[in-house]
């Protein structure tokens, strides 16, 4: 018999494991195989542990913060805000014309002096902030997504979209309302 006070010899361990192993142990449960490490079951300390443990596998990470620009994408959207300041001005600048010309198609078919009505206010304010107020958020909206390095060239190119729309439909209504001279472009077009 050995007294429990004394160490253990190596041979009286090993002996020990063995028929501890022989004996019917109860199936593991979920994630007993796995030590914990970096998981739902690693402590706080032990995931600060690892963590200051592995400081140069993280320096050798490529840097990933820090994409490419996409020069393509900045050229054409540059292009594209270039083209919706200048059809931002030739909308504004064609409404305000648009008095004199359709004075001009009255003296050509000999109609009369033209009055222009008092909607050509409201349609000139209507397209010219609608113009202007589409042209700033796409340049905010544009230059937001260049900084980020996403694809931006979409966003002056619908705002584009919207204010053609916008101009024809309403330059459309408008010479639609003068009656005799849409009775004149279709006499002239038969």
């Amino acid at each position: 018999m050995k007294n429990p006070s004394e160490p253990a010899s190596t041979a009286d361990t090993a002996e020990e494991t063995t028929t501890t192993n022989a004996q019917p142990q109860t199936p593991p449960r979920y994630g007993e195989y796995a030590p914990p490490r970096f998981g739902e079951f690693a402590t706080s300390e032990e995931q600060r542990a690892a963590i200051a443990q592995r400081p140069a596998a993280a320096a050798q990470l490529p840097d990933t913060s820090r994409k490419k620009p996409r020069t393509a994408d900045i050229a054409v959207t540059c292009a594209l805000l270039l083209a919706g300041l200048i059809g931002c001005f030739f909308g504004i600048a064609s409404v305000s014309g648009l008095p004199q010309y359709i004075q001009s198609e009255y003296a050509l078919k000999s109609l009369g002096v033209y009055t222009p009505p008092t909607t050509l206010n409201t349609i000139t304010i209507g397209i010219a902030v609608s113009h202007v107020v589409l042209f700033v958020l796409a340049l905010a909206l544009s230059v937001r997504l260049m900084m980020r390095h996403r694809l931006a060239f979409y966003v002056p190119l619908a705002a584009g979209v919207i204010a053609a729309a916008i101009f024809w439909t309403l330059i459309v209504s408008f010479i639609a309302s003068d009656q005799l001279l849409v009775s004149t472009i279709t006499q002239s077009a038969r």
